[in-house]
């Protein structure tokens, strides 16, 4: 199973046509066009993880569930202005759902998966 994902990656490319070309030495079809944007999608999410601050936020909302911006401030010891520029880039490519309430804004995961693959990627490489 896992060599057939990776014959699928190396085929990122939608095929436009049904010849191959001669430096396509890979026995995998081209990928279809949903597979292609499941592809595009897991990449985005992965750049959008890829930032040290990013990552301490998603394992810090993972365990709290919701903080507004002043708690995570406080618990991730950064600047407000750097923290409300790293939650906005977050929210806006959907790993993060705000809901405002009264003044405060309260910030929480869409879902898990953000959070169980840095789980997974920080196994046994964090005390």
């Amino acid at each position: 199973m896992q060599n057939n994902a990776i014959d699928a990656a190396n085929n990122l490319a939608p095929q436009t046509s049904g010849r191959q070309t001669s430096s396509s030495t890979s026995s995998t079809p081209p990928l279809s066009a949903a597979e292609y944007q499941t592809f595009n999608q897991a990449a985005e999410l992965l750049k959008t993880l890829a930032h040290p601050l990013r990552i301490r936020i998603v394992l810090t909302l993972a365990q709290k569930r919701s903080m507004n911006v002043s708690a995570l401030q406080r618990q991730l010891k950064v600047d407000q202005a750097i923290l409300s520029y790293q939650l906005t880039k977050m929210r806006d490519r959907g790993l993060l759902t705000s809901v405002r309430q009264g003044q405060e804004i309260h910030y929480s995961l869409t879902n898990t998966m953000p959070s169980e693959i840095m789980l997974l990627l920080l196994a046994g490489n964090v005390a």
